[in-house]
């Protein structure tokens, strides 16, 4: 068998992870008693590991490192690794936000090793965590600001005071915590961003609403990644401005947008303050600045819903150009064919586009379902209800279907019969995986509809259908069922004209669907539903 020296040897050149690799491979053959000191240094490699990771906390690897270590611990006390191991044990603990199960290691670590800095930083940092983890007591801040005003006297100024400021406020200290933020974002300017972010979350915990607004709306300005500004901007509109009218919140959503024309997804998430050409020339100036594929896709669905025809073709037009460069972008290539399916566009080029995109990747859920609905539909290709089955299983079989979309087509299929003989139950379970994956998701909820309306399963429930419907005002499939499902002749009407108006601004194949249920209501309705 190999010795822990064997094995040092052996790994001294490798990349650390094939060298971790190796000591896992090595502690796996020795059994159930591996060598401790084997163990020891697994969990050191996993932490260095997991400490490089950049962006996101590695908790996988923290989790394995504890894990190893906190057996060993009840062996090991007279050996004198013991204080590395509780540090270990209590580092890879508070990483992994276990600050109750980390407060025991971390405070024997203190008393084995209280000349060390990092002994008492670790301590105040599992009584910071333990403030939020399980609520405050009198007790938890104040142990832990004693710790961390020792680590303070020989540690990192910038590291002990960002604990220091979540301990002063714990223990409701606020104009400490305040002068502390002030203090640092003053001596260390190039960290001033973080301090801000910090001081707008304690002013929201005083219910200062007025000072964090200006603090978080200056940094805006100041905010360079994306992902951050838009944080911050969701933090604005849902904490900081939430008890404002509807008008002041639109005002600062088109403010935002003149600041940061590019940050789509943002935008989108209050798109019901404004109107249909609102949102067009927010996206058009949007496009124009960035011509990149999420402000292209925006454009056209706003297209879609309140643009003219003109509009629509030339934002499948901007979609086609994506679609042939020499990497072609898959949503792209989809939607362009969706869309262009709908409105007559180029319908002859759709299965070939398709059938393109499934040679670069076969796991393409959304592609099998698009290829569905033109052969269920008989767009570019003769009607084939088999063969859009087929591609519907392929959705849901073929890949792991993060999305959900092929359990929705699956169920829709089943549920009414389309290329299978009709099997509602199996129907009834592939709506509700579809559910679990998607979330609330307008294309599904008029297959809910139906089975909340015409079955007794307490899965399905008749309130939460029509608050769907009622929500989807644009949909035409929404407001027949809603027309079909309706007692009241006068409520009846109401939705009967807004399945007119809606199919009218519908693309060309919803109308060749749907039409046929004005001209004959006896049929039974199959709701149309998009990819």
């Amino acid at each position: 068998m190999n010795t822990i020296y064997d094995i040092q040897e052996k790994i001294k050149d490798m990349p650390l992870e094939e060298a971790v690799e190796q000591v896992r491979n090595a502690i796996k053959l020795q059994g159930k008693k591996p060598d401790d000191d084997l163990l020891i240094m697994k969990a050191e490699m996993l932490l260095t590991l997991a400490d490089a990771t950049e962006g996101v906390t590695d908790y996988g690897r923290y989790h394995e490192a504890a894990a190893t270590v906190k057996p060993l611990l009840k062996r090991k006390k007279k050996d004198p690794y013991y204080p590395h191991l509780l540090h270990m044990a209590a580092y890879a603990l508070i990483r992994l936000d276990c600050y109750c199960e980390a407060e025991p290691y971390a405070l024997e670590f203190y008393e084995t090793h209280y000349d060390d800095t990092e002994a008492a930083y670790l301590a105040a940092h599992a009584y910071q965590g333990i403030c939020v983890e399980r609520g405050i007591t009198d007790d938890e801040p104040q142990k832990g600001l004693r710790f961390i005003d020792e680590y303070l006297k020989t540690g990192d100024f910038l590291r002990g005071a960002s604990v220091k400021v979540d301990l002063l406020v714990a223990a409701g200290r606020f104009d400490e915590a305040l002068d502390l933020l002030d203090f640092c974002a003053h001596a260390h300017p190039e960290h001033a961003a973080a301090w801000t972010d910090k001081r707008i979350s304690y002013h929201v915990q005083k219910g200062e609403n007025g000072p964090a607004f200006q603090l978080a709306d200056a940094l805006l300005d100041q905010t360079e990644d994306k992902d951050d500004r838009e944080r911050l901007f969701f933090n604005i509109m849902d904490v900081l401005l939430e008890d404002k009218s509807a008008k002041e919140r639109k005002n600062y959503v088109k403010r935002y947008a003149e600041r940061f024309p590019l940050d789509i997804s943002a935008l989108c998430e209050y798109d019901e303050y404004f109107g249909a050409k609102e949102w067009l020339a927010l996206l058009e100036n949007a496009y124009a600045l960035g011509g990149d594929i999420e402000a292209a896709r925006e454009l056209l669905w706003r297209s879609l819903r309140g643009g003219t025809k003109k509009d629509v073709k030339r934002c499948l037009e901007i979609l086609e150009g994506f679609v042939t460069d020499d990497e072609p972008d898959h949503w792209s290539a989809v939607q362009m064919v969706m869309y262009g399916a709908f409105y007559k566009y180029d319908t002859g080029q759709c299965v070939k586009i398709l059938e393109k995109d499934l040679l670069s990747d076969p796991n393409r859920d959304c592609t099998y379902t698009m290829l569905g609905k033109l052969h269920e539909c008989g767009i570019g290709v003769p009607p084939d209800p088999e063969k859009a089955f087929s591609y519907y299983e392929l959705a849901h079989l073929h890949y792991d279907d993060s999305c959900g979309c092929g359990a929705l087509f699956c169920a829709y299929a089943y549920y009414f019969g389309i290329g299978t003989p009709p099997d509602k139950e199996k129907a009834k379970n592939l709506l509700l995986e579809c559910m679990r994956k998607r979330g609330k998701d307008s294309d599904q909820d008029g297959i809910y509809a139906m089975m909340a309306f015409e079955g007794d399963d307490a899965r399905f429930d008749r309130a939460r259908a029509l608050k769907a419907l009622n929500r989807n005002t644009g949909d035409p499939s929404a407001a027949f069922l809603l027309w079909k499902y309706t007692s009241d002749e006068k409520e009846r009407a109401k939705y009967l004209k807004r399945f007119k108006k809606a199919l009218s601004e519908a693309g060309q194949l919803e109308k060749d669907t749907l039409q046929k249920y004005l001209d004959h209501p006896e049929l039974p309705f199959i709701p149309f539903i998009r990819t």
